[in-house]
């Protein structure tokens, strides 16, 4: 995730108009990411939640920014870890 910011703001900064946005919602996209991973030590559930809600809006954001169906498929794996840590929540639950 982190390897890619550089690229992403490379494709943003080619539109010149409202890219500020768009760069903007990336950034707060992956901070929520970031605190998913950070807050699934204490909290499992709650965590993985922010996990996969904030991988699928990268994935949409990502799709949308591109029109492309290949950054689609490539962004799909970023919400496995989010799916993971909510199937180990549910079976620490039922325990």
């Amino acid at each position: 995730m982190l390897f890619m910011v550089p690229e992403f703001i490379a494709l943003l900064s080619k539109e010149t108009a409202g890219n500020e946005g768009w760069t903007l919602l990336f950034y707060l996209l992956s901070i929520a990411y970031g605190c998913g991973f950070l807050i699934s030590f204490r909290k499992v559930g709650l965590g993985g939640l922010l996990l996969v809600i904030s991988s699928i809006l990268i994935t949409l954001y990502a799709f949308i920014d591109s029109n492309s169906w290949m950054v689609l498929l490539l962004f799909i794996p970023l919400s496995f870890s989010g799916i993971l840590f909510l199937i180990y929540w549910k079976k620490k639950q039922n325990k």
